[in-house]
């Protein structure tokens, strides 16, 4: 796992690695404290102008437990519900389907709460890893911070960050871009492994589509680093599984 760990991420030695390893945590704990303290101050979910559409996915989640068909499926969304889903379950990993149904809608807001924290999570790891991907690309720590500064340029994706909607995972999902890219522009790196990048641009832009139909005018950006027919195929074939 290590090995695996270093050849994505080959840190350049420095006598200040230590510092900038520290650095690279900034950020994403920076992000962390202003998505629980915005969380916090933003009321409950079921205000006017929060309910739609947190509760509509927080409903699609219970359907999925359910074994029915989420009815908000318009975005499309569907790894908001389910993950929502799956938090649910891990929540009650005994319990059956129904019962974890009776509890959610009994007292939902802090089950809306708990999905929400893991989305949080999720996007600060992923900030993490862009940090550690531009260190390991640029060999300097002022632009793996800017790589990673990119949810603190509007105040509107902190906002939307700490919804239970699409919106909240599309961070997830651009890093996860970011990130590939990145990793694909290192000098050869395309060169020995363009059949990797096309799977992983495919696997992180079907996901992100998947979140948000808007994702997809994203989706020329590969095109442009595969540069091979067949890589742009096999980018295409993992898009359309990912999805």
């Amino acid at each position: 796992m290590m090995s695996v760990f270093s050849n994505l991420f080959p840190l350049p030695s420095s006598p200040h690695g230590g510092k900038n390893l520290a650095a690279i945590l900034v950020l994403p704990a920076c992000f962390l404290a202003a998505a629980l303290i915005l969380r916090e101050s933003a009321g409950p979910f079921w205000m006017w102008h929060r309910i739609d559409p947190d509760y509509s996915y927080l409903i699609d989640a219970l359907k999925i437990l359910n074994l029915t068909t989420p009815g908000h499926v318009d975005h499309p969304g569907t790894p908001v519900q389910w993950l929502g889903a799956l938090v649910l379950k891990a929540s009650y990993l005994t319990s059956s389907s129904s019962h974890i149904i009776d509890t959610v809608l009994a007292d939902p807001e802090p089950h809306m709460h708990r999905i929400t924290l893991v989305i949080t999570w999720l996007n600060a790891g992923i900030l993490l890893l862009a940090g550690l991907a531009g260190l390991a690309v640029f060999h300097s720590i002022l632009p793996a911070l800017m790589v990673q500064a990119a949810p603190f340029i509007s105040t509107q994706i902190l906002k939307h960050g700490i919804a239970l909607k699409p919106e909240s995972l599309l961070i997830f999902s651009v890093m996860a871009l970011v990130i590939v890219t990145l990793l694909a522009l290192r000098p050869g790196a395309m060169e020995t492994n363009r059949r990797g990048f096309a799977i992983a641009f495919g696997v992180a832009l079907g996901f992100g589509v998947a979140c948000k139909i808007t994702f997809s005018p994203l989706f020329v950006l590969p095109l442009f680093l595969l540069g091979q027919r067949r890589a742009i195929f096999t980018f295409a074939v993992a898009s359309l599984f990912a999805f």
